[in-house]
């Protein structure tokens, strides 16, 4: 019987010869998720014996790997904040840009929540508000109109936790393919009204799949953009469109080339220029937008945002350094 230690030696050798740059970490990964374990876990019984079926199936794994059919494939899913997202072929994978996004975002809905409280609590006396400072509670800063700062690293709300919402009550994910946004936003902010929307109907199966199996209640709307809609406003509007460009497309790793659905990813800044022009009128005052994009982007959008109806607007930088995440405030 074979067992841990020569399956991972032999799957690793397999996928080098493939290829495959992390051969070593993938075929551990696939392992602890065939076991169900965590991949550190193999560590504490690396002689352990596979029965025969198990083997087979891990066999079968590593030969999809070998071809470069990406892990999130394989497996059927991956954590995001608190939510399991299960991923199918014709769903884009979820990225660590985006998760950074769904924090920087959570921040910024608790910071305008902050602001709410403050104005509650004006009655009280001044050492009673400087307590409550102390405590974190600051309102949304003031930034000009276009700034670029790198993203820190930031800090995952605690597992678990949940809060609760003053002045925000509608939250819409265009392009929402797997869901992970929107719903991350529902888990840890359960009092918000959550839409998602996207044109591809696969999508949409799979984020109402991911929805029913993390208990979340939110809304799914089919349709292109923002002509699901018509009629409504939001307080909170989260984007991860497609904005790769063409040229960019055709350098991107086999495993996104060669696999993931291209109408996900090939966009450039289309969606940004109908955002400009539709979305404010589906806005609520003090809206706020929160947009993924392109590395090379940021000032295309300086120039696409350049309505007057925007309070502020600002780039950040992911943990690379490079330009990932587009901020816009409504007036």
């Amino acid at each position: 019987m074979r067992n841990v230690r020569e399956l991972v030696r032999l799957s690793s050798d397999y996928l080098q010869k493939k290829g495959v740059l992390s051969g070593r970490r993938d075929a551990e990964e696939l392992l602890a998720a065939l076991l169900k374990r965590k991949r550190l876990e193999l560590y504490f019984d690396y002689d352990a014996p596979l029965e025969e079926r198990e083997v087979e199936r891990y066999r079968e794994w590593i030969r999809r790997r070998g071809e470069r059919e990406p892990l999130e494939y394989i497996i059927g899913k991956l954590e995001f904040l608190d939510c399991t997202i299960s991923v199918t072929p014709g769903v884009l994978i979820p990225r660590q840009e985006t998760e950074i996004l769904a924090t920087l975002v959570l921040k910024a809905i608790l910071a305008c929540n902050s602001h709410h409280l403050s104005e509650n609590l004006s009655h009280l006396s001044p050492d009673s508000s400087n307590k409550l400072s102390r405590q974190g509670l600051e309102t949304f800063p003031s930034r000009p109109l276009l700034a670029t700062r790198k993203t820190e690293c930031v800090a995952s709300p605690k597992s678990g936790e949940n809060y609760r919402l003053e002045g925000v009550q509608i939250l819409w994910d265009l392009c929402t393919g797997s869901g992970c946004l929107g719903l991350s936003m529902k888990k840890k902010c359960p009092d918000l009204e959550v839409t998602l929307s996207d044109l591809s109907e696969q999508a949409l199966a799979c984020a109402k799949g991911n929805a029913e199996a993390n208990k979340l209640d939110v809304t799914l709307v089919h349709g292109d953009l923002l002509e699901p809609f018509v009629g409504k406003k939001a307080d909170l509007v989260l984007c991860n469109p497609p904005y790769v460009t063409q040229e960019e497309y055709e350098t991107l790793e086999d495993e996104v080339r060669l696999f993931e659905p291209r109408e996900a990813l090939v966009g450039g800044v289309t969606i940004y220029e109908r955002l400009a022009r539709e979305l404010p009128a589906y806005l609520n005052p003090g809206a706020k937008v929160f947009l993924e994009i392109g590395a090379t982007q940021a000032g295309a959008l300086d120039e696409i945002f350049d309505q007057k109806c925007w309070k502020q607007k600002r780039c950040e930088k992911d943990w690379a350094g490079h330009d990932r995440f587009f901020f816009l405030e409504f007036q």
